[in-house]
């Protein structure tokens, strides 16, 4: 996480007072690096974030917050987390890719972690299929992104 970034988030958590729930911050960075707070929301992130955040640790978040507002002591595991990525299908007239999506699968099915069709009231903003993948390294799943995400030349 970029200091500036971790900076303003802690900042902004303290002015918040935000303790003990789920919350998400979203900041833009503009061209001349400036970040800017678009919103704070005190709720999970939405799509399919917290199923990420889940794959990333083999967790079970809702189950540790649960223990938490039930006065549990909150246990984080200090392992490795894993990277997940999740890469949005958007596909029509104006996008095609050179791979489909039976070849990605078939391709990457040892890092595919999730893969399905979205519902169409979510698939102009985050695709009309997804994969989620999971990965040691970063640089696996960007990898992976390219090939997937490859768009024939219209």
């Amino acid at each position: 996480i970029p200091e500036d970034l971790k900076e303003y988030g802690l900042r902004i958590i303290k002015e918040f007072e935000i303790q003990e729930r789920f919350f998400h911050i979203e900041f833009f960075r503009t061209k001349e690096g400036k970040l800017i707070a678009l919103e704070a929301n005190l709720r999970p992130p939405g799509g399919f974030s917290m199923d990420m955040f889940n794959f990333s640790r083999d967790t079970d978040l809702y189950l540790a917050y649960a223990r938490l507002v039930n006065g549990e002591k909150l246990e984080i595991d200090e392992r490795n987390p894993k990277c997940c990525m999740y890469i949005g299908i958007k596909e029509d007239d104006k996008i095609k890719h050179k791979h489909s999506i039976e070849e990605a699968i078939e391709k990457y099915q040892d890092l595919i972690i999730y893969q399905g069709p979205i519902a169409s009231i979510f698939a102009a903003a985050i695709g009309k299929y997804c994969i989620i993948l999971r990965a040691d390294e970063k640089e696996t799943l960007t990898e992976a992104a390219r090939f997937i995400m490859k768009r024939e030349t219209l």
